[in-house]
């Protein structure tokens, strides 16, 4: 806090969720414009930056490709206001396709450390994991999704990932499918350290731990989750009515596969077993 705060001579901010003042608004926009707006680095990165702006204007904004104006000149403007009178989640939206259309992956996470940085500061309910804006959660979850979505295994980060963007989805959030993908995850490791491909869960983790050792209790913790997620109204078996299952559902799912992934892929590799 700063001193008109601490010393009550204007309030705490308040979390930001489904909203944007002008202070994150404007910072935002500043993290942009340094980051691509800013000045030229070199030949190379001239030509991302240029790139980048094509694909703004074609694909985000939908703007005919004839009436874009030079960058030097009016384009920066152009987006500029958009961004100053757009709606909070197209604000976001926008920060989203920037981190998924530049090139250059060095400046990319300069971009989002940014980004992640005036979210912080201005209390926004938001973060940064991966290329997708999430809503907040705290650091020790963000490092477990961020490590799993790290793993050589392309089954696994597939659904970590897929169950993220279903979670992250601001406009039409889908928790049951999210949920379905996060024990996915967990299954396709399973299988794989038990050499047993298309078994479920509760068969793959007992044939998992001849080979890797786990706590009884661990084991028998996600075969309970296994059968909250197989029991679950609208989880894993279609029913007629309206899925139960929520944010807070969804999110503790996606953490708890994600540490439990990456628990077993490290006990896999104390015993020698290699895991792609």
């Amino acid at each position: 806090m700063n001193f008109s705060q601490r010393y009550g001579y204007k309030k705490e901010k308040v979390l930001q969720i489904e909203s944007m003042d002008d202070d994150l608004r404007n910072s935002l926009w500043n993290i942009f414009y340094d980051n691509f707006c800013g000045k030229y680095l070199d030949q190379r990165r001239g030509v991302y930056v240029a790139l980048l702006m094509r694909n703004l204007w074609i694909n985000f904004f939908k703007q005919p490709i004839d009436e874009m104006p030079d960058f030097t000149g009016d384009t920066k403007e152009y987006l500029k206001n958009r961004h100053k009178t757009a709606n909070w989640d197209d604000i976001y939206d926008f920060h989203e396709f920037v981190a998924n259309h530049y090139p250059s992956s060095e400046e990319l996470s300069r971009y989002i450390t940014g980004v992640n940085k005036v979210l912080q500061r201005e209390v926004a309910g938001y973060r940064f994991i991966e290329k997708l804006i999430t809503p907040i959660i705290d650091n020790s979850e963000m490092v477990s999704i961020s490590d799993a979505l790290e793993t050589p295994i392309v089954a696994v980060k597939t659904h970590i990932h897929r169950a993220l963007e279903l979670y992250s989805d601001r406009k039409n959030p889908d928790y049951r499918n999210s949920i379905k993908e996060s024990i996915s995850a967990v299954e396709a490791v399973c299988c794989l350290i038990a050499n047993k491909p298309g078994a479920d869960l509760h068969e793959a983790i007992s044939k998992l731990k001849e080979k890797v050792p786990i706590h009884g209790a661990l084991e028998a913790g996600f075969q309970k989750i296994y059968a909250y997620t197989s029991d679950e109204k609208g989880v894993r078996h279609k029913l007629m009515d309206e899925p139960t299952v929520d944010a807070t559902d969804s999110l503790f799912m996606l953490c708890a596969c994600s540490s439990f992934v990456n628990y077993l892929i490290a006990k896999a590799a104390k015993v020698g077993i290699k895991l792609h």
